[in-house]
């Protein structure tokens, strides 16, 4: 599973000593405030069940400090962290789904590298409709008991029971490792995709 998605940008004391005068302006008060948010940031995440909470949580804050760093005004701190880590979760969501669906539909060997997959994997991926496009990734969301109760959510969104809903999945990705294997094998996989979407 991945791991938390990290910006090219290091907290720095300058950064955390704004942070914490923006949370209260006695100093021991922020340091209360900073902690009592940390935890709830923390929590969230491990209810959503992701593989590094505190990370997440430090990633979040660290967000905030760099918009404040950067001259942004926040009134509700606490919301704007929970708006922060709900993008943050999308994006952690996204990556670990991609790594899923790609582990789940090809098999990279010594002379087709991890990253020439992933790029066929995103061009595959455009390659399908908008409806297909969420069904596949949103099948191979969550873990264990999580996932099979939002396999049986997504079956009633598409108005069919489990079975049918596998084997809609099922054609999508023999579909997906058609593509990946044409993506691989082609010598200009830019605009792969776009060629793909025209023929079907």
């Amino acid at each position: 599973m991945a791991g938390p998605i990290r910006k090219n940008w290091n907290l720095s004391r300058e950064a955390f000593d704004l942070l914490l005068a923006a949370l209260n302006s006695d100093r021991a008060a922020a340091g209360e405030e900073y902690e009592r948010l940390r935890r709830k940031l923390v929590h969230y995440f491990a209810w959503q069940q992701q593989r590094d909470p505190e990370a997440l949580a430090d990633e979040v804050l660290n967000r905030i400090a760099r918009k404040i760093e950067e001259g942004a005004r926040i009134e509700n701190y606490s919301q704007y962290a929970f708006g922060i880590s709900r993008l943050l979760l999308h994006e952690n969501r996204r990556v670990e789904i991609r790594e899923r669906v790609a582990l789940e539909t090809s098999r990279p060997g010594p002379d087709r590298p991890g990253e020439r997959s992933a790029v066929c994997l995103d061009q595959c991926l455009e390659s399908l409709s908008p409806e297909n496009r969420k069904l596949i990734l949103n099948y191979y969301q969550g873990e264990k008991r999580g996932r099979i109760e939002a396999r049986i959510a997504l079956a009633k969104q598409f108005g069919c029971d489990l079975n049918a809903l596998r084997n809609r999945v099922l054609r999508l990705r023999l579909k997906l490792e058609q593509c990946l294997a044409q993506c691989m094998d082609s010598d200009e996989s830019t605009g792969f995709a776009t060629h793909i979407r025209e023929k079907s």
